[in-house]
């Protein structure tokens, strides 16, 4: 008898052209264009906490949300430059990078069929994760002529009553796009008008340039009670291969993300 088959949301999975040029670079003498890592080693003193820490046991099963030090220490750095006050025990969770924030995100939120708006172009992953959710990934088009903002009329369009998700990323990756205060209004006024949950996902907001300044979504009036906010220490700290990152937003989605962590990965990395 034949082993059964794998599941039909795997099949669907597309591969990572991204991961695909960056295992195909390392072994040629080639300038890397495409994976979001720092070119850069981690800060020595980050990497000496590290080493002091596991040597004096710090390699053991923590909350399934991260060591609670470290979400007070979030939630310090969100309310200190970002404006946002969050309860660092209930609705902040720490994951296994920005990555692992964004699919438990989606994991939380989806249901079979939902829809989710995701910028296009847009980082490669949003799509393979919302289907592994069991979601649909929708495209909503960045051109070039409008310097990659988006249409928020041409958004609207977009929704169906299957529409669930948007998904915004300020600073943008791949198009460097940062939005301002108004055009992130716009946002979240057609999230609160059609009641979807927001994605803001902030990993590079520290990556800005030409006197642009990044504005956190959640800060919006009417969007904290409806944002999910996403980052990572992955792009500012060197820290890619450390797998930190975390989730902030609503105490039932962030309590929903800490059960999801628990089930799939135990809890964060310690020493990370």
């Amino acid at each position: 008898m034949e082993v059964k088959d794998l599941s039909e949301r795997v099949k669907m999975l597309p591969v990572s052209a991204v991961r695909v040029l960056s295992d195909s670079a390392k072994t040629t003498d080639v300038i890397r264009l495409t994976a979001g890592d720092p070119d850069f080693n981690t800060p020595k003193h980050i990497v000496e906490a590290a080493l002091r820490e596991a040597e004096e046991g710090l390699t053991h099963y923590t909350s399934s949300a991260g060591l609670p030090q470290l979400r007070e220490a979030i939630a310090r750095k969100l309310r200190v430059e970002n404006t946002l006050s969050y309860d660092p025990m209930k609705q902040i969770a720490v994951t296994n990078g920005g990555t692992g924030a964004l699919a438990l995100t989606f994991l939380a939120l989806l249901n079979p069929g939902d829809r989710v708006l995701i910028p296009d172009p847009g980082w490669t992953n949003y799509k393979p994760m919302i289907i592994a959710a069991g979601g649909e990934a929708i495209g909503y088009p960045l051109r070039r002529v409008d310097g990659f903002k988006p249409n928020i009329s041409e958004i609207e369009a977009m929704v169906t009553d299957r529409t669930k998700v948007i998904v915004v990323n300020t600073p943008s990756n791949p198009t460097g796009a940062v939005y301002d205060k108004d055009l992130l209004g716009e946002l979240v006024e057609l999230a609160v008008k059609k009641n979807l949950y927001i994605v803001s996902d902030e990993v590079y907001e520290k990556v800005v340039f030409d006197g642009h300044s990044h504005v956190s979504t959640a800060a919006l009036p009417g969007a904290f009670e409806r944002t999910i906010t996403v980052n990572s220490l992955s792009k500012t700290y060197a820290m890619t291969g450390w797998r930190v990152g975390y989730a902030a937003g609503p105490e039932k989605v962030v309590s929903a993300i800490s059960a999801l962590n628990s089930a799939l990965n135990s809890c964060p990395s310690s020493v990370s």
